[in-house]
């Protein structure tokens, strides 16, 4: 198989795959057992009683962090080093917030989708620095170095 095609559909089945978490922690909330669901009701409560600036604060940094994150989609689909490099960090600061979010509940759907979603995330991350593909994301490096110099 062609490695820009491999890479292209790692990266569109890790996004799939994240949604679908996604949509299966929203549906099938009512899956969990009373006392689970009781505690997510407790936590968005919690979210939902924040004081103003803190609300304003979290769904702020909440958009940003989408926002960067299409943009490092774009850069990785279009091999754009800087996509790279953005991609690298979100993946950096993932980990490192993970532990200050507190307590997650999951059911076994999600966990499922999301336990595969980061699968294929660490093989587009290995592909990016494995050849061939590294060597489109350093070309567009130097085509960007070039225009800077122009």
């Amino acid at each position: 198989m062609n490695p820009k095609i491999l890479f292209r559909s790692l990266l569109v089945s890790s996004l799939v795959c994240h949604l679908l978490s996604m949509i299966a922690g929203i549906l099938l909330q009512t899956t969990l057992p009373p006392e689970l669901q009781h505690y997510l009701q407790a936590q968005d409560a919690a979210f939902g009683s924040m004081g103003g600036i803190q609300l304003f604060a979290a769904v702020s940094l909440t958009l940003v962090l989408l926002v960067v994150l299409i943009i490092s989609i774009v850069g990785v689909w279009r091999f754009r080093n800087w996509g790279r490099k953005l991609w690298i960090f979100l993946a950096v600061a993932g980990i490192v917030i993970t532990p200050f979010i507190g307590e997650s509940v999951a059911n076994a759907w999600e966990s499922m989708f999301a336990q595969i979603a980061i699968t294929l995330d660490g093989g587009v991350l290995a592909m990016m620095f494995i050849e061939p593909i590294n060597s489109l994301f350093e070309a567009s490096k130097k085509t960007q170095a070039g225009h800077v110099q122009s």
